[in-house]
C-alpha cells in the first residue's frame, strides 16, 4: 500500500539543507578561528585555552518523526578551574612573602653577621681585651691610648651598623610605599575590567580575553598582599584584602601610607592604612607583608643595639667614675653621658684630651690594676634577658636569631616555590594550550569544513537539476 503526504510533511527543503551546510561551514570557521587564537597565545602568560561549544538546533517535526536542523554556535568556552586558581593565588602570596623576607634579611645579615673585622662583635672583643692589656701595664699611657682607640672603634662599629640598618629600614619603607601604589593601580584596573566584563556578559557575549587579563592582574595582586576572591553571576569579581573589600564591580578602594606617630623617622616609619578611614590594613601574606615583617624586625634590632650600647656606656661609666686616673683625678666618665643610643657611643672629651685620666686603679694613681680588671670582667656579667645573657652573648643572639630567620625564610620560600610550580602545572594541564591537541583538533575541523563544503556543492547540483527539469 502506498503512502501519500504533502509538502508540509517533508523534511527540510533543499534550500534548508544548503542553509544547514552553510551554518556548518560558519561553525567550523569559528572553531578554526578559536584554534588559531589558542595557538597564537601558546606562550601568553595567564591565557586560558578556549573552545567553541556547538549544539544541534531544535529539530523540526515532519513526516516520519523529527528532522535535524543543523548546528548552532552556543558559546566560546574558556577553560577555567576555580579551585586550582584559588590555590594558585594562595601559593603566589606565600611565595611573595617568603622571597621578600629571604632577600631583605640576607642584606641585613651582611651588616650584622660579623663577616668583616669591623663588626660590632669583633669591636666588643677588642674593647674588653684592651682593658686587660691596661691591667698588665697599669702605668702605661700607650695602653691607655689603646683603650681609647678600641672604644672609638666600638663606637664607630655601633654607629655604622645602626646607620646601615636604619637605611635598610628606610629603604623598606620606600619599597612599601611603592608597593602601595602598585596595589592601588591593580585595584583600579581590575575594577575597570569588571565593568567591561559584566557589560559584555549582559549582552550574552563571552569576554574571555578580558577575563584572562583580569585573572593575571589578580594573580599579580595576590603576590603582593593577602587577597580573596568572590565571583559574581554577572562575571565581575569582588576582591577582598584581609576582611575588607578592595574591589566591588567597577568600584575600588585605595591604600595609603600613614606616617608613624613619632614622625617619619620613628620606630616604624609608617603603616599601611585604608585611604578612606585611615584604619590599618591587616596583612598576613604577600610581598607587602614580607617587607613589613622585615621592617619591624630591623626596628627591633635597632632598639636592641641601642640597649646594648647604652648598657655598656652606663656600666663602664659606673666603674670608671670610681677609679683613679694616672693623673690622680677621679669621678671621670669614660663615655659621654649627654648622648644616647648606638649612634652616639663616644669617649668623654676630657679623656681624649688627656689620656692619663683613664683609670686603671681603684686605690691609687699607680701600681694598682684592680679597676682595669673589673672593667675587663664586666663583659661576663649577665645584664640582659633577665640575667641570662652577657654583652657578647646578647649581640651574638642577634646574629644567631637573624641566621635562623634567614634559614626559615629560605626553607619556606623553597617550599612555596615547589608548591606553586605544582599548582601551576595543574593549571597548565587544565587551561593551557597543548599544541599537539590543537593540531589534532585543527585536522578535525578541516575535515568537517571540507565535508560541509561538499554537502553545499551537492545540494547546489541538486537544485540545478531540479530547475533544469522544470
Amino acid at each position: 500500500m502506498s503512502t501519500t503526504y504533502n509538502s508540509s510533511q517533508l523534511p527540510t527543503s533543499l534550500t534548508g539543507i544548503m542553509q544547514m551546510a552553510r551554518d556548518a561551514l560558519l561553525a567550523q570557521q569559528a572553531a578554526m578561528n578559536v584554534l588559531s587564537h589558542n595557538v597564537a597565545n601558546v606562550d601568553t602568560e595567564g591565557y586560558h585555552r578556549q573552545r567553541v561549544s556547538l549544539t544541534s538546533r531544535y529539530p523540526l517535526e515532519g513526516y516520519g518523526g523529527t528532522w535535524g536542523q543543523g548546528v548552532n554556535i552556543q558559546q566560546v568556552e574558556r577553560s577555567y578551574q576555580s579551585f586550582i586558581t584559588r590555590q594558585e593565588r594562595t601559593e603566589v602570596g606565600n611565595l611573595g612573602r617568603w622571597e621578600t623576607e629571604r632577600d631583605m634579611l640576607m642584606r641585613v645579615e651582611e651588616l650584622v653577621g660579623g663577616l668583616t673585622d669591623y663588626g660590632v662583635g669583633n669591636a666588643l672583643t677588642e674593647f674588653w681585651n684592651s682593658w686587660e692589656d691596661l691591667a698588665n701595664d697599669t702605668d702605661s699611657v700607650t695602653a691607655r691610648l689603646n683603650v681609647i682607640g678600641r672604644a672609638k672603634d666600638l663606637g664607630t662599629s655601633f654607629g655604622n651598623t645602626y646607620t646601615d640598618l636604619d637605611n635598610i629600614r628606610k629603604e623598606v619603607n620606600v619599597e612599601m610605599k611603592s608597593q602601595i601604589d602598585t596595589i592601588n593601580n591593580y585595584a583600579r584596573r581590575i575594577a575597570a575590567l569588571n565593568q567591561q566584563i559584566y557589560t559584555i556578559t549582559g549582552r550574552s557575549q563571552n569576554p574571555n580575553d578580558l577575563m584572562d587579563q583580569r585573572d593575571q592582574l589578580v594573580k599579580e595582586l595576590g603576590k603582593m598582599a593577602n587577597i580573596t576572591i568572590e565571583e559574581e553571576s554577572n562575571g565581575s569579581l569582588t576582591v577582598y584584602l584581609g576582611s575588607e573589600t578592595l574591589v566591588f564591580r567597577n568600584e575600588f578602594r585605595t591604600l595609603d601610607w600613614k606616617v608613624d606617630s613619632t614622625g617619619s623617622t620613628g620606630p616604624s616609619g609608617g603603616n599601611v592604612v585604608w585611604s578612606d578611614d585611615q584604619r590599618q590594613v591587616q596583612l598576613y601574606s604577600g610581598q607587602l607583608y614580607g617587607a613589613q615583617q622585615v621592617r619591624d624586625y630591623v626596628t627591633e634590632m635597632l632598639s636592641k643595639l641601642d640597649d646594648l650600647a647604652n648598657t655598656i656606656r652606663d656600666e663602664v661609666n659606673a666603674l670608671h667614675e670610681t677609679g683613679i686616673g694616672l693623673d690622680g683625678t677621679t669621678d671621670n666618665a669614660f663615655f659621654r653621658t649627654d648622648l644616647d643610643g648606638a649612634q652616639s657611643l663616644q669617649v668623654n672629651a676630657d679623656l681624649l684630651n688627656d689620656p692619663q685620666k683613664v683609670a686603671a686603679s681603684a686605690v691609687s694613681a699607680t701600681g694598682d690594676n684592680s679597676l682595669a680588671h673589673d672593667i675587663f670582667n664586666l663583659q661576663f656579667e649577665e645584664h640582659f634577658d633577665q640575667g641570662q645573657s652577657n654583652y657578647n652573648d646578647y649581640y651574638q643572639q642577634l646574629v644567631v636569631e637573624l641566621g635562623n630567620k634567614i634559614d626559615n625564610a629560605k626553607t619556606r620560600a623553597d617550599a612555596s616555590q615547589a608548591s606553586l610550580e605544582q599548582t601551576e602545572s595543574w593549571q597548565q594541564q587544565y587551561t593551557g594550550v597543548n599544541l599537539d591537541e590543537e593540531m589534532t583538533n585543527m585536522v578535525n575541523v578541516q575535515y568537517a569544513f571540507t565535508a560541509a563544503s561538499k554537502v553545499n556543492s551537492a545540494v547546489d547540483e541538486m537544485i540545478q537539476t531540479l530547475l533544469a527539469s522544470v
